[in-house]
């Protein structure tokens, strides 16, 4: 282990990632969907923007429409529709586009937090204190920073939070190969979530290309790092049903909420959200909230974006929860 360097807790993974744990804290929650076969959204992820300041290599939504933005108010309605079983806790703002190129990125995170949200940002950082004030940085519960830019453009914006202050801070890191500059800027990252007190720093493959590739050259780099960086196994694997929207829905830019945002990943979407994987249009948010499903939101076995799903094991847990007619189930 390297003088300085905080080693990472085995739960970090279950902490800061989606991992499916982390729905076990929602039991009655979710015995309310059982019961109801209600929607219950627990945690909402928005996509307000499709501009973005960089052109990433590994941009899933790369050949999107990069002008097209949510209206304000119509992302409040939304909100607020999808609160018709007061169960939503948390809302993600992410990409899309670059979240805080949205015109009304402060106004969202003070409304969200007047509503009592707990609120996360994913952002690249390259104009995150420019485009947010302290004030607003101060209202979020996590803010998790891209550093593929300081590879990219050599910079990148950092808030510097008092200990017990403020949101917590992680780096996350998409790798699409391995070089010694990737040895070198390993190391640099390491630096770097030091000197700013980040929580986590969070690896993944370039999830457009080979995983499985790409898994077997990260090896030496993890066994170096694998005490202070958390490396995210993202090795796509179909599940036999789909529910994640009922407990996580997914809006993007265009206005539709999708089953979740890997939808985007398998390589007939044209690096794109697939119209066939639509789920309702935010404007039917209040209906959909009010109507009992019948069936999954997607069924898999149909779908070819459900080829690349990150989500199985989170759909599998929710399967056996909404399940509830196991033989002697008392026997567990």
């Amino acid at each position: 282990m390297r003088e300085g360097i905080k080693r990472m807790p085995k739960e970090s993974l279950t902490n800061f990632t989606s991992t499916g744990e982390k729905l076990l804290c929602w039991l009655d929650t979710l015995s309310i969907m059982q019961k109801t076969h209600l929607p219950t959204p627990i945690n909402l992820q928005i996509s307000p923007t499709n501009k973005c300041n960089l052109n990433c290599s590994f941009c899933s939504v790369a050949n999107r429409d990069k002008k097209l933005e949510i209206p304000f108010h119509h992302l409040l309605a939304f909100v607020q529709n999808m609160c018709t079983m007061n169960t939503l806790k948390a809302v993600e703002i992410t990409g899309g586009g670059e979240p805080t190129l949205y015109p009304q990125i402060e106004q969202l995170i003070q409304w969200l937090d007047s509503q009592g949200f707990s609120i996360g940002l994913i952002t690249n950082g390259l104009e995150l204190t420019d485009n947010i004030e302290r004030k607003y940085l101060d209202l979020l519960s996590w803010i998790r920073i891209s550093t593929n830019t300081l590879q990219d453009r050599g910079r990148i914006q950092i808030p510097r939070f008092k200990k017990g202050k403020g949101p917590l801070l992680g780096f996350s890191y998409v790798y699409s190969e391995i070089t010694e500059d990737t040895y070198k800027f390993f190391a640099e990252l390491e630096y770097l979530a030091k000197k700013n007190k980040a929580s986590y720093i969070r690896i993944v493959p370039n999830c457009l290309m080979d995983i499985n590739n790409l898994e077997e050259k990260i090896k030496p780099l993890k066994a170096i790092y694998q005490e202070s960086f958390l490396f995210q196994d993202k090795r796509p694997r179909r599940p036999n049903y789909c529910y994640l929207a009922y407990v996580k829905p997914y809006l993007y830019t265009d206005g539709w909420v999708y089953p979740c945002n890997s939808v985007s990943l398998f390589q007939g979407s044209n690096r794109e959200f697939p119209e066939d994987t639509r789920i309702f249009h935010m404007s039917q948010a209040a209906e959909w909230t009010e109507t009992p499903f019948k069936t999954v939101c997607l069924m898999p076995s149909e779908h070819l974006a459900c080829q690349q799903c990150r989500f199985a094991r989170q759909n599998e847990l929710l399967y056996n929860i909404l399940k509830n007619d196991f033989i002697h189930k008392e026997h567990i």
